[in-house]
């Protein structure tokens, strides 16, 4: 008789995405995915692979919960300039809170996508979406005279250049007085 799986696979990537987010993929071991999820080294394996083949499903399994975060901080689709700062600000009140975690799919783009091309496809994946969520709430601030007179491709990318900074920058010992003033010059510049 076959045996049942006795585990979440979601729960199980839940945790890897923790684990992957603090420690990096480096620095993270099949042992800690063990012992922080409690499933035998042998479940993890017989359900996802190897320890890039966990990561990569982790990776797509960030991807899904980042972009309903994104979209749902910039209120999509009607979200414009008030839910950008929101958004960034919020990187403000993660450093309070002591968190330094950044953006899985920034820190996946410098520990992994040069070595793993299926890591560098989920990175650009995630971009992509979030071009298109901050384009959506671009195009309600121009819309409402909320923005600089920029094009709408300009605008993105500058946000998009923006959250990848602010996420390297949070992993760093900068302190979060020199990153909070960032954020704060980054938003007046994009404001009309």
């Amino acid at each position: 008789m076959a045996r049942s799986r006795a585990f979440d696979p979601l729960r199980l990537l839940d945790t890897a995405v923790d684990l992957f987010w603090i420690k990096g993929y480096g620095d993270c071991s099949m042992s800690d995915l063990v012992a922080a999820s409690g499933v035998a080294r042998y479940g993890i394996y017989q359900e996802f692979g190897d320890k890039d083949a966990l990561y990569r499903a982790a990776l797509q399994r960030y991807r899904q919960q980042a972009v309903a975060m994104l979209n749902a901080k910039l209120k999509t689709p009607y979200g414009g300039f008030a839910e950008i700062c929101e958004y960034f600000q919020s990187f403000s009140i993660l450093l309070q809170q002591g968190d330094r975690r950044g953006c899985l799919a920034c820190q996946a783009a410098v520990d992994r996508a040069q070595h793993d091309p299926l890591v560098a496809d989920i990175v650009a994946a995630v971009m992509e979406d979030m071009r298109g969520a901050f384009g959506r709430a671009v195009t309600v601030g121009l819309a409402r005279g909320e923005l600089r007179v920029l094009s709408k491709d300009a605008l993105v990318e500058f946000l998009v250049g923006l959250q990848r900074a602010l996420a390297t920058m949070v992993r760093t010992s900068m302190p979060a007085a020199e990153i909070n003033r960032y954020i704060q010059v980054s938003l007046t510049m994009l404001s009309r």
